[in-house]
């Protein structure tokens, strides 16, 4: 099962973008040739479709409706994503989440489809806290 952060989902489509190296190119009227600069690594957002069938029990809506609130508080923190392949990507920025909630009969049961559209953006480096200076 695919997972963002702690929260699970059926479905995943897509998958997180690597860092890669971005070149800048440029020309200079009346001079031959271009020229290049080599910048950090970068260029890594991509988007995600999550899809979660929620409400087995009396109350589908509520519980569709906490499992969409969770997810948009994700936006603005950095999360690890396990795709529905169990390879697991970490320091995902999430970056915005939008949620469609549709009623749906799944094995017989009335419950709540929740289609997750995410906007992610792959970090780089140590995403933890700063040391505290010692104050020496």
């Amino acid at each position: 099962m695919s997972s963002i952060g702690t929260i699970s989902f059926d479905i995943m489509r897509g998958l997180p973008a690597l860092l890669k190296s971005r070149v800048d190119t440029w020309e200079v009227p009346g001079v031959d040739g271009y020229g290049a600069q080599l910048l950090g690594k970068g260029d890594a957002e991509f988007d995600l479709v999550t899809i979660s069938y929620l409400g087995v029990g009396n109350s589908p809506n509520n519980e569709a409706q906490f499992h969409i609130l969770n997810c948009a508080a994700m936006q603005g923190t950095i999360q690890t994503i396990v795709d529905d392949w169990g390879d697991s990507y970490a320091n995902i920025l999430i970056h915005h989440y939008e949620a469609i909630k549709q009623p749906c009969i799944k094995d017989g049961v009335q419950q709540v489809r929740v289609e997750g559209h995410w906007h992610c953006i792959t970090a780089s480096g140590d995403t933890s806290e700063p040391d505290e200076p010692d104050g020496e």
